[in-house]
Formats: structure tokens, sequence, C-alpha cells
């Protein structure tokens, strides 16, 4: 039987992406709709 868990590597990711989002982008999500612009350090910090 296959299994579609994350294994702890997969699930390792996807909480650093979580908190990523959660604490940096929503932080900066409003002053970018604003602006219409992207902050680079933040791009920078998520690539």
């Amino acid at each position: 039987m296959y299994s579609f868990e994350p294994n702890e590597e997969q699930q390792m990711l996807i909480d650093a992406v979580g908190k990523y989002a959660a604490n940096d982008l929503r932080a900066a999500a409003h002053d970018a709709e604003e602006s219409r612009e992207l902050p680079r350090k933040l791009i920078g910090k998520g690539w």
C-alpha cells in the first residue's frame, strides 16, 4: 500500500514554508499590494 503522507524531510520543508508565509509574507502583503512591488529582500529570503 502506498502512503501519501510526507516523509520527515518533506514535512520539514512544509513547516519552513508555512512559517515563512505566516511571518514574512503576511506582514509584507499589504505594503506590497499598495506599492504594487515585491520587496527584493523578501524574495531573496524565500528563494
